[in-house]
């Protein structure tokens, strides 16, 4: 497995890089506009506050991974992301 070279001086912690294949998730998500730097720390509060981070790890079989995944699709605003709180879906 990889490092990302220089992760502890930017982040503080070692940045592991693991190589996959595609693979579903299942989780909760948001679209975030630009420039809204407070609202992914908000939805990690929330998600884990009212219970639906337990629910989402209850949801595998085995203990999973709990990703943080930005993206962009077509219903996200030019600069923005969807952000989803997931974990990978083993159907």
């Amino acid at each position: 497995m990889e490092t990302l070279e220089h992760s502890l001086a930017i982040i503080g912690y070692k940045v592991r890089i693991r190589k996959r294949g595609a693979f579903k998730v299942m989780g909760y998500t948001i679209l975030v506009p630009p420039h809204s730097d407070d609202l992914i720390p908000q939805f990690w509060r929330e998600v884990a506050d009212d219970g639906r981070l337990e629910i989402l790890k209850n949801a595998s079989s085995v203990r999973p991974w709990i990703l943080g995944l930005g993206s962009w699709d077509p219903e996200c605003e030019k600069h923005g992301q969807r952000y989803t709180i997931c974990i990978e879906a083993r159907l």
